[in-house]
This record gives structure tokens, sequence and C-alpha cells, in this order.
């Protein structure tokens, strides 16, 4: 039986913002237009995972949303977060039955400061 993973620490506006700026090399402008751009990217993956978890759990559609969360994760610099997103694509793909929808709002919860900027 494998163990839960640890939860991250939330998610930070000034933590992503900074990432973008060292890893992207990009200008305060890009920052903000990419940071709006990943958080609609993380609301779309979040919410199709809500619906399709919600729905009789499809495993491959959970498997290739939790691909394309991780992405956007990843992208954001926060690896840890990704890594749960990771086991939901990967558990999925294996077809083992799990509490997807906790894991989905353990990450809503956790990038709930991104979401808010998609709102704006």
């Amino acid at each position: 039986m494998k163990k839960e993973q640890a939860i991250p620490s939330k998610v930070s506006r000034a933590r992503v913002r900074s990432h973008f700026r060292d890893a992207y090399s990009l200008s305060g402008e890009q920052i903000e237009i990419l940071l709006k751009s990943s958080a609609r990217s993380l609301d779309t993956f979040l919410s199709a995972l809500d619906d399709v978890v919600g729905n009789g759990e499809d495993l491959p559609q959970i498997s290739r949303f939790g691909h394309g969360l991780k992405g956007v994760l990843l992208n954001m610099g926060e690896d840890g977060w990704a890594e749960l997103a990771r086991d939901i694509e990967y558990s999925a793909a294996e077809g083992e039955k799990k509490d997807y929808k906790k894991i989905v709002a353990a990450i809503r919860l956790g990038v709930e400061e991104i979401l808010e900027v998609s709102d704006r």
C-alpha cells in the first residue's frame, strides 16, 4: 500500500511570480499575463476533474486531466503540487480506485490564491 503524499504549502502569487521571473526571465507585464493564463488553466483542469470524479469516475479521463493539471503546476514551479497531480494521473491510468475527489479538493485549496487571479 502506498503512503499518502504530504500536502505542500499553499501556492502564493508572490512565489509563482518569482518563479516566472527567475525561470523564464519574463518582464512584469509578461508575468501577469502568464499568471492569469495559469489561473485559467488551473480552473479548467480542476473543474474538469471535479466533473469527472463526480460522475462515475471515468479513470482514463481522470488520468488525462491529471496529466494536464500536472503540466500547469510544473510550469508554475510547484513541484510538490505537481506530484499530487502526477499521483492522480498515474493512479487513474493504472485503474486504481482512490478518493480522487479528496485529492482534487486538496489541490484546489492549495492553489486558491492563484485561482482568484482568474476572477479579476
